[in-house]
């Protein structure tokens, strides 16, 4: 079994970190996607941009996203891309800028997205190592100079006439020889490359980027440029087989880009390399073994891009290399979480390319995603079996010499050389909904002043209505309603009057209600809950939370409810305790309709009155605007919908803490912030309720295990 090298209190604070931290835009959830890396080392020919055209519908056929090679103009006719001088310049070894955007627009049209090749750690000069080309891009011009690079790099110590003296900053990450080395900590750099980014996206296409040696700069300049360009995936090429250095680097982007998981690799390296020693696939998560990598930790895993090869490690001359059973390595890759990447000269390969697609087939079958769940069944030497769960079904995987039959009800999928794949269709699949579904959707409007409300909608094939929408039946008590027939795929709506709008509210695929929160975001639109179909109000669980922007001393809440009673006592209030980071929470009893809330300091100073408060809503500054809840209050917010959500309540506790999950729970324990395991609880209960009175005060985890062996963490305070 393979040990793994990070310690207890670290596993905690980074599982700390993953209840806290919400997933971002270039980190899709529940990833389908299987990825094809659409050039090896110097496969011009291959990875043209005319072949690649040429290949895309049956690319289309397998592969969700193709990662392209450098497509920057380096002022080479040879050239891999990854020496860069042109940023705005997009010909390359590879074809000209119109071939390129050729090629990504059919991919698209094949179902493919483009992910491409960005180096930004280093560049090169245009006629010497330093003259950096100025570059013109919606009217700015670019322009860098010797500050652009960072001081400690190799051109100072060069003779004459190579040598120069750069006078940007210390380098913030590994040093790179063969190229200048940028100093991303310089905001012209990063204007330049915030423009790039979006020159890719909105003139030549691109979906995502693969970021080219991240280790050579910090990680959090990923982040900066991810939050502006905003694509559909990022993913960091951070080489290391260490777990901790690369999850690591995932933190430092504050979880804005997927990363390569070269500990999965190594793995697979370690695995088959050398006869077979499947025990390597395997790795511990609490007491569960789970297949080896970044995959096999529940928060990591939906950040990992697995791979069994690449244009760098395939290379015959690098040790790296993996030199055994490649079709039984994809079998692993593609039956467990993450993204798997497939590399374009395995794929080639016709020995490969029918069973590959095969593997990829059965994966679609049973619906596996970047987030699966995995019980590793059997783990020997000379046997790896395990089952993933999708959204359509699960999936066995077995692996190596030993014998398994897989159980009844399992179809054999596709069977090589020491590997096969069974597919079980679920019992309670997750079908998109019926394409002629009718669906109604009822609105409350408890906290505007529109006379009327309208419902704009669309679905999979497009509008349903035109602007402003369809008028809504005024049912009374403020509640109004419309019926979609003939729904195609998944609903969307977003309420208005006309002038005033809601959100966007999507993926509705059964009848649903909905009501506004109480006040706007910065932007004017209306927040959206989803509330209880009842006649009147929702009656679900209210919390409020204040962000002290103003820096009150004290904090203060004072309400009432629907019936004009005070529920906090008279003026001021209740003064509140920080609950994090600045936030002040406060949680109703779930009998309310709705609260209407003031904060104050008690001194004179207090926000506008917030009214129609029906559900969790945070607040900030003296105005009271409406702001998106941080994860910190949302993680252990009320939930009013189950799903696979868990609530930790009350928090901060002083004596008893419960826990709500929709799945059952058998055991739970309690470890302190240095990572010692304080109790152990067995449960059979569906709230089950643990005495913590006994525990001094501060800040403790709880690894909560489901009947299904899986786990999740949560925090708590303790008063």
């Amino acid at each position: 079994m393979k040990k793994i090298y990070y310690t207890q209190r670290l596993v905690l604070f980074l599982l700390l970190f993953s209840f806290l931290s919400p997933a971002k835009a270039q980190v899709p959830s529940q990833s389908t996607d299987v990825m094809l890396q659409g050039f090896g080392w110097d496969t011009y020919s291959a990875s043209n941009w005319a072949t690649l055209i040429s290949q895309a519908p049956e690319i289309g056929q397998n592969f969700d996203l193709i990662w392209l090679p450098p497509s920057g103009n380096d002022l080479t006719t040879n050239s891999m891309g990854y020496l860069p001088v042109f940023y705005f310049d997009q010909n390359s070894s590879f074809g000209t800028e119109n071939e390129l955007k050729t090629l990504i627009q059919t991919l698209n049209a094949n179902g493919t997205k483009a992910i491409a090749d960005i180096v930004i750690n280093h560049r090169n000069g245009e006629t010497n190592w330093v003259d950096f080309p100025d570059e013109t891009y919606n009217g700015t011009t670019f322009s860098w100079g010797l500050e652009a690079i960072c001081e400690g790099d190799e051109v100072k110590d060069q003779s004459l006439p190579y040598a120069s003296t750069p006078t940007g900053n210390p380098d913030t990450g590994e040093n790179y020889g063969a190229a200048r080395d940028v100093d991303h900590t310089k905001l012209s750099v990063q204007n330049t490359i915030n423009a790039y980014l979006d020159f890719l996206k909105n003139e030549i296409g691109y979906d995502g980027w693969r970021y080219d040696l991240v280790k050579g700069y910090a990680g959090s300049y990923t982040e900066t440029y991810n939050n502006t360009a905003n694509a559909y995936l990022s993913v960091g090429e951070f080489w290391d087989s260490n777990y901790d250095l690369v999850t690591g680097w995932i933190d430092n982007t504050n979880a804005t880009s997927t990363a390569f998981d070269f500990p999965a690799k190594y793995a697979l390296n370690n695995a088959f390399n050398n006869g077979y020693n499947l025990t390597e696939l395997v790795w511990l998560s609490g007491s569960a073994n789970q297949p080896a990598g970044l995959i096999h930790n529940d928060y990591y895993k939906k950040y990992a891009i697995t791979f069994v090869d690449n244009h760098d490690t395939g290379r015959s001359d690098n040790p790296s290399r993996f030199t055994g059973n490649v079709l039984a390595a994809y079998a692993f890759i593609l039956s467990s979480p993450g993204i798997p990447c497939v590399w374009m000269n395995h794929w080639n390969n016709t020995s490969y390319k029918t069973k590959i697609n095969e593997l990829i087939e059965a994966r679609k079958l049973a619906g596996i995603h970047s987030e699966s769940a995995v019980t590793v069944n059997q783990s020997a030497q000379n046997l790896y079996v395990a089952t993933t769960t999708g959204l359509t079904g699960s999936l066995i995987v077995k692996i190596g010499t030993g014998s398994y039959d897989a159980p009844a009800g399992y179809t054999l999928q596709t069977v090589g050389t020491d590997y096969a794949v069974w597919t079980n269709e679920s019992s309670d699949p997750q079908p998109d909904p019926d394409p002629s579904s009718s669906i109604t959707i009822r609105f409350y409007n408890n906290s505007t002043a529109w006379s009327n409300v309208n419902i704009h909608a669309w679905d999979d094939a497009g509008d349903l209505t035109t602007w402003p929408g369809e008028a809504m039946t005024d049912e009374g008590s403020n509640w109004y309603s419309y019926t979609f027939t003939n729904v195609t795929g998944y609903l969307n709506v977003l309420f208005n009057d006309g002038t005033e709008q809601t959100v966007n509210i999507t993926n509705i695929n059964a009848d649903a209600c909905f009501s506004t929160l109480a006040s706007k975001y910065a932007d004017g639109k209306w927040p959206h809950i989803e509330v209880n179909c009842t006649d009147g109000v929702t009656t679900n669980p209210i919390s409020v939370a204040y962000q002290n922007t103003e820096n009150w001393p004290d904090v203060y809440i004072y309400t009432w409810d629907e019936n004009g009673d005070w529920q906090t006592g008279a003026w001021p209030g209740t003064l509140l305790s920080e609950f994090q980071d600045g936030w002040y929470r406060y949680d109703f009893d779930t009998s309310l309709q709705h609260v209407n809330v003031i904060f104050n300091n008690n001194s004179g100073a207090q926000t506008a009155n917030i009214e129609g408060v029906t559900s969790t809503g945070c607040y900030s500054g003296n105005t009271a605007d409406y702001v998106e809840c941080p994860s910190v209050i949302t993680s252990v917010a009320k939930i009013q919908k189950s799903g696979n959500q868990m609530e930790i309540f009350p928090n901060p506790v002083k004596n008893f803490i419960n826990i709500l999950s929709e799945k059952q729970i058998t055991k739970v324990s309690v470890a302190s912030i240095n990572g010692n395991i304080t109790n152990i609880f067995e449960s059979n209960d569906e709230t089950p309720q643990f005495d913590v009175s006994h525990l001094k005060p501060g800040i403790y985890f709880l690894i909560v295990r489901y009947a299904s062996g899986n786990e999740t963490i949560g925090s708590f305070i303790k008063k």
